[in-house]
């Protein structure tokens, strides 16, 4: 994984980052990484946190648009 950014607007923050292996690598990353583990424990008075049940990964965006 790499190019790892998080933005902020107002009450918003959204982090994203590129994966060359895959959505399927990086849930399973995600899941199972105790940075992430000890990030979402140190960030919980701060964020609200959502995981997929199924994946333990945050959920997937759905693309609303996509302009060529």
């Amino acid at each position: 994984m790499y190019n790892y950014t998080i933005w902020n607007v107002g009450n918003d923050l959204f982090g994203y980052f590129e994966c060359e292996k895959g959505v399927k690598f990086a849930e399973d990353y995600q899941a199972q990484s105790e940075v992430v583990d000890k990030w979402n424990e140190y960030m919980q008075d701060v964020m609200v946190m959502e995981m997929d049940p199924e994946t333990g990964a945050q959920p997937k965006m759905q693309q609303v648009f996509f302009l060529e």
